[in-house]
């Protein structure tokens, strides 16, 4: 891809691309939101549940939020079908952003050394700053850290006792966040199972076969698995790169 040394403006190829990658993060992060919320009503039911069952009462539970009252019976089946279908859709659009995001940085590659901006701003972090963040992008956290070597060309020259703890900081927000956007989903689809003894049903409150929902719910749980490892695998070389660990 050629570009011609004098252009100081960012090609209008990157915009669509950022653009669009934009788009696509908007899109995971309003379904992890209610996927959030669902998981949250049904973690905060099973606790209101386990209080009754100590004191042998069996009636209805108000939900958070007040979002009604419902019977335990039929709350854990509608919410692990809930959950199964957001997780599913969750993790197509992620799968989506993260696919932009590869193609976004694969263009980045060819054209940041022929791309001169006005006042020394480098392509990599102009894209940065017009982009939307991910849900679960907490980098710019920890390159705060670095002062003035959190962009480039001084990136390249970062004191290295600030680049080992922006590193360990970045990895502590990994983590809570990996927690966050997919354990927390994940808990709740088990919790949800478990507690509705859905393991022991023959079929759900809709008279289909619960072998349905358990292939759904399973679907829904490798997509959780397989966005997490990816995640991991990108997280890894992306922070290689922003700190210069890895070329």
């Amino acid at each position: 891809m050629k570009v011609e040394e004098n252009n100081n403006v960012i090609p209008e190829f990157l915009i669509q691309l950022t653009t669009g990658l934009s788009g696509h993060i908007k899109s995971a992060s309003r379904l992890w939101l209610g996927l959030a919320i669902i998981s949250i009503v049904t973690i905060s039911f099973t606790i209101n549940t386990q209080e009754l069952r100590e004191q042998k009462i069996n009636k209805e539970i108000s939900l958070p939020f007040s979002l009604g009252k419902i019977h335990r019976n039929e709350f854990y089946p509608f919410s692990a079908s809930l959950l199964s279908i957001l997780i599913i859709a969750f993790g197509a659009a992620q799968a989506q952003s993260i696919r932009s995001r590869k193609m976004l940085n694969k263009a980045l590659r060819e054209m940041k050394t022929t791309i001169k901006l006005p006042g020394g701003c480098d392509i990599r972090d102009s894209i940065d700053v017009i982009s939307v963040n991910s849900i679960n992008r907490t980098v710019p956290l920890a390159q705060l850290l670095l002062g003035k070597y959190q962009f480039y060309p001084e990136k390249n020259h970062q004191n290295c006792i600030l680049k080992i703890i922006s590193v360990l900081y970045q990895i502590v927000l990994k983590f809570v966040s990996y927690l966050v956007v997919y354990c927390l989903p994940g808990y709740a689809l088990f919790v949800a199972f478990y507690y509705g003894k859905l393991f022991d049903k023959t079929t759900t409150l809709w008279g289909l076969p619960i072998i349905i929902l358990w292939f759904v719910a399973t679907v829904g749980a490798v997509i959780l698995i397989q966005l997490l490892l990816l995640e991991i695998l990108y997280a890894v070389r992306s922070v290689g790169k922003i700190y210069n660990i890895i070329k």
